[in-house]
């Protein structure tokens, strides 16, 4: 015997604007605000509205409690503060400088590959033939021994002073050149050809076969402790902007009724 079986269905049909604004409703709002600006430029018909806010700025200047009053909390400034991704970083401090000199494009991808390659000290410990090799990998260029040095000196030219350094002997030697004391010529001496007995405070022996005296080995003492060995040193450890995440909707409480409202961002 055949069974009879009845179902029940619910359908609800969309009509093509209503399909079109649930579409709009899923796009985060960078981008959906990309997309009114390239319609606004490509039909001039159309004109863009400002309208006031009555959301939560509103809201926080009439707080009767006094918590998050208008002056206590400013969108604008949290907005221009952390919305620019300033990590203050070596590299991104380094890649700055770079702006604005006439270096041409293959030397400066150079120079930015070897910021990339520093350790957070700030040296750059790998061997030239090293370099070469791995930057042919990633970006399948060959570059030369001399190429290399230039865009090396370049480096080495920026803030802060013995950036890019091999070793911490180079570091401090590099600091005294650029520097230029009094004492220059003894200082370079002294790191150049003591550097370990200087480092193991074998102090008589620089004495001796350099044939100074005890005060000028001193002040050659004083002037080291005023270098900086850390290049590296003060800067935060992000390589990348900080990435801030906003919501595309605010719910606010406004006179016991909640309140949904598109919130806007600064980028005009």
């Amino acid at each position: 015997m055949q069974k009879i079986r009845q179902a029940f269905n619910q359908k609800f049909n969309l009509s093509p604007q209503q399909i079109q604004f649930l579409g709009l409703l899923q796009i985060p709002i960078v981008d959906l605000e990309k997309r009114i600006e390239a319609e606004i430029e490509e039909n001039p018909a159309l004109e863009e509205e400002e309208e006031e806010e009555e959301g939560v700025d509103a809201i926080l200047e009439n707080d009767e409690h006094g918590f998050l009053k208008k002056d206590q909390y400013k969108k604008t400034d949290f907005l221009a503060n952390n919305l620019t991704g300033n990590s203050n970083s070596l590299s991104d401090f380094l890649h700055k400088q770079l702006l604005g000199n006439e270096i041409n494009t293959e030397l400066l991808s150079i120079v930015e590959y070897l910021i990339d390659s520093l350790d957070e000290s700030g040296f750059l410990r790998r061997d030239l033939d090293s370099i070469i090799n791995d930057y042919f990998i990633s970006n399948e260029v060959e570059i030369t021994h001399k190429q290399l040095s230039g865009a090396l000196k370049i480096l080495k030219s920026l803030d802060p002073i013995g950036i890019g350094s091999k070793d911490l002997r180079e570091c401090l030697i590099t600091q005294v050149e650029r520097k230029n004391p009094n004492n220059k010529g003894l200082l370079v001496t002294v790191l150049n050809n003591y550097y370990s007995a200087f480092s193991n405070k074998n102090f008589e022996k620089i004495m001796k076969e350099l044939k100074i005296t005890q005060d000028q080995l001193s002040s050659v003492y004083k002037e080291i402790e005023k270098l900086n060995p850390i290049p590296g040193l003060g800067f935060s450890k992000n390589e990348g902007p900080i990435e801030y995440i906003l919501p595309d909707f605010s719910l606010t409480n406004k006179s016991g009724k909640l309140v949904v409202s598109l919130n806007k961002s600064n980028t005009k």
